[in-house]
């Protein structure tokens, strides 16, 4: 119905009742088809449901031409409209569809970045436990080395101390036979002074 502020409201003049109710009808204004603009009474009760569906048209029919006319235009305004309710809901459904992807890309994007991060913390852990046995491995390794070294120095050490035992024995060798040669030098000088005595002696003679 069309709402006319000229033609509203109970028409307590209207020289009828409704069938149901026995009220005064209510003006209205037709606002559909080929009847729109036309003004009738109907029942007083405006709930559907109560409402005893009394109708009294108080302007005669339209003549044909305007009635094609109406119902020419109400065509396009029922086509123009379904297009908009056809383009809203499609618009609803990619709106929608956009909405369910956008959620199923921020869950994976949710998932590869859980993801990229527990690689991350896996890989760095084991970077850190590769790192730290490298650093066990050089410096058991240059402990092994430090106590190799002073094995071998110790071993060194022990060889020079044997060396220089082993020439203090020589030396001591030596000296006593030095000491022995030089008491048989002694002797032969002893002799050979009494062999130059005793051929003076016979020379004297």
């Amino acid at each position: 119905m069309l709402h006319d502020a000229e033609f509203a409201g109970i028409d307590h003049e209207a020289p009828f009742v409704c069938t149901a109710h026995k009220l005064k009808p209510r003006r209205c204004v037709a606002f559909q088809g080929s009847d729109t603009g036309r003004k009738f009474y109907m029942c007083a009760i405006e709930n559907e449901v109560l409402s005893c569906g009394f109708q009294s048209w108080i302007d005669p029919e339209w003549d044909d031409s305007l009635k094609h006319a109406l119902t020419k235009l109400w065509a396009m305004y029922n086509e123009s409209n379904n297009s908009r309710i056809q383009e809203r809901y499609a618009s609803s459904k990619m709106l929608k569809d956009l909405t369910e992807e956008k959620e199923k890309l921020e869950k994976k994007h949710a998932t590869l970045l859980e993801e990229g991060n527990r690689w991350i913390d896996e890989t760095q852990r084991k970077w850190i436990a590769q790192t730290e046995k490298k650093a066990i491995t050089e410096n058991y390794a240059k402990i092994m080395s430090g106590q190799h070294d002073a094995e071998q120095m110790e071993k060194h050490i022990a060889a020079l101390k044997n060396e220089v035992e082993v020439l203090k024995n020589a030396k001591e060798e030596l000296n006593n036979l030095l000491k022995s040669q030089a008491e048989v030098f002694k002797v032969n000088g002893v002799n050979k002074d009494k062999v130059k005595r005793i051929k003076a002696i016979c020379e004297e003679e």
